[in-house]
């Protein structure tokens, strides 16, 4: 699943090995792209730049995947570091926080 936080600009994306945060904002230009559930994709829609849910460009003009930011378990909470946003030129699964 995938769930949008606005006041942290960011998704948290769920995946078989964990979650990550995606910061929402497109590394081609600054737009916010948007989660297109009905697609199962990122799509951004100021050109068109495609995201799979780790965050991995797979079509357009994007130079590289969304940043992600820092995770963290403190008991059972879930708390994300939107002040650590880290740049990567492709998905990795070091990326992923394991839970």
């Amino acid at each position: 699943s995938i769930t949008r936080f606005r006041d942290g600009k960011f998704y948290l994306s769920r995946l078989p090995e964990g979650i990550i945060a995606l910061y929402w904002k497109c590394p081609h230009l600054g737009c916010t792209v948007p989660w297109q559930p009905n697609e199962g994709l990122f799509i951004c829609p100021c050109h068109a730049s495609v995201y799979d849910r780790t965050g991995q460009n797979i079509a357009g003009p994007a130079p590289r995947p969304l940043d992600y930011m820092e995770i963290s378990i403190e008991g059972d909470d879930v708390v994300v570091d939107t002040g650590a946003i880290h740049e990567r030129d492709h998905h990795r699964p070091e990326h992923v926080t394991r839970i």
